[in-house]
């Protein structure tokens, strides 16, 4: 079921974005995940998920031709380093939408950060911590 998802939201991401993310040669996509700290074992379940649904499209030729690659940002399952890798991708390395992290502080964060900046943002999980 999460690797089902986890394929849904690359597919929606493609769907509505496409002349962004497709002006490289690869759909390059960061995610924020708590891949230390106490929430690691739990951002490194959805880290694979992310890389299985990657394998997957990439193995069927990708998403109109452009191959997935996705880079992870650590967010230690701390809002503030959360808030902070969201308003990196946005205004920096200008990220047309938001995905990922594990804890709903963390979703929470992020989800101010997209708000203010009117960037898209897809939860993929929020357990309360």
């Amino acid at each position: 079921m999460k690797r089902f998802s986890v394929v849904m939201v690359l597919f929606f991401l493609t769907c509505i974005f496409t002349s962004a993310l497709f002006a490289a040669d690869n759909l390059e996509l960061s995610i924020p995940l708590p891949l230390t700290g106490t929430q690691a074992k739990f951002g490194e379940m959805e880290k694979k998920s992310y890389e299985i649904a990657a394998e997957e499209i990439n193995a069927k030729g990708g998403i109109k031709g452009k191959k997935v690659v996705l880079a992870f940002e650590d967010s230690q399952g701390k809002p503030e380093v959360s808030r902070a890798i969201a308003e990196k991708l946005i205004d920096v390395k200008k990220q047309p939408v938001i995905f990922g992290d594990y804890s709903s502080s963390c979703s929470k964060a992020i989800a101010a950060v997209a708000n203010e900046r009117k960037t898209p943002y897809l939860v993929v999980t929020g357990a309360d911590r």
